[in-house]
């Protein structure tokens, strides 16, 4: 990160926490959520240090899980990262499937505390019990609604590479 930032002129990094489910093995006798805080605390001070060489801030985005119970489980500690101004926006979802049971107002009421903006991420398919489906226009506008009712400040995309290859065939299997 500290050679990307140095050479490339980037905006920010990203950081995705949810392509994978654990980071660490499951009898684990550490603290994830003081490893994973420092691991976002190091990164942001790398940033910081070329923001002061560059001149403008390079913003820090965090992917994480849907639910705040799954990312303190997987030990996100994302209350510290907004308290801490480690983070710039925090983008919640599923891997590829939007989540209307989401808790918009809790991840919003901490960024509310920061400059954090919170963007949901609108994935283009749906659980329909067994059956993963495209998300149809009347469910974006409905899940929309939900995230900007719940104090979003935006919405993040994610994955829509799904949706385009579903119309041109070429989308994974078990998916209409």
């Amino acid at each position: 990160i500290r050679e990307l930032s140095s050479r490339f002129d980037i905006d920010g990094i990203t950081l995705n926490f949810t392509r994978g489910l654990a980071y660490f093995p499951k009898n684990t006798k550490v603290d994830r959520h003081v490893i994973l805080t420092d691991f976002v605390r190091q990164i942001r001070d790398v940033l910081d240090d070329q923001t002061r060489t560059g001149g403008r801030r390079l913003q820090l985005n965090a992917i994480v899980w849907p639910h705040l119970g799954q990312c303190n489980h997987y030990g996100a500690d994302v209350a510290t990262w907004i308290g801490d101004d480690l983070v710039d926006h925090l983008c919640p979802g599923n891997t590829h499937t939007s989540d209307p049971a989401m808790d918009h107002e809790a991840f919003s009421a901490l960024c509310r505390q920061s400059q954090c903006k919170y963007f949901p991420m609108l994935q283009p398919t749906l659980w329909a019990g067994q059956d993963i489906t495209l998300i149809s226009p009347d469910h974006v506008r409905a899940l929309a609604k939900g995230m900007y009712g719940g104090g979003a400040d935006g919405i993040s995309v994610f994955n829509w590479q799904f949706h385009w290859d579903i119309r041109g065939g070429r989308g994974p299997s078990g998916v209409t």
